[in-house]
């Protein structure tokens, strides 16, 4: 039975040349290259993913969550340099709208927050 399947792939292959047809070559299926868990690209990736996919208990809290990844308070880029009095208490006021949004939130939707809003402070270390 193997001959006669080689036969007729034989048959059909050289129909094909006669006809013009391009052979079709199989190679062995290789994986594209995936990029390290701790890449920019990944974490990038996956707050875009938290982001579209998270479970909201209303659109308020979508607001805020939105108001709170965008609205990154101003620091000295230098880590020596100490913040101003107005810095200090930006920072303070989103600290306080990042707990009052975790604590109001359901369990599903808490654990993907607390990841957005890890993952958001890997991206904005990318960032500086």
């Amino acid at each position: 039975d193997d001959d006669a399947s080689s036969s007729s792939f034989r048959i059909a292959q050289r129909k094909c040349t006669e006809a013009g047809i391009r052979e079709l070559t199989i190679t062995e299926k290789t994986a594209p290259p995936i990029p390290k868990s701790k890449s920019p690209i990944m974490a990038y990736a996956e707050l875009d993913m938290l982001l579209v996919t998270c479970p909201f208990d209303s659109d308020e809290q979508r607001v805020i969550l939105e108001s709170i990844v965008e609205d990154v308070p101003d620091v000295p880029a230098n880590p020596k340099e100490k913040p101003s009095q107005e810095q200090l208490r930006k920072l303070s006021e989103m600290r306080e709208r990042k707990k009052h949004l975790l604590m109001t939130a359901s369990g599903p939707c808490r654990q993907v927050l607390q990841r957005i809003l890890k993952l958001q402070k890997v991206v904005a270390s990318y960032e500086k």
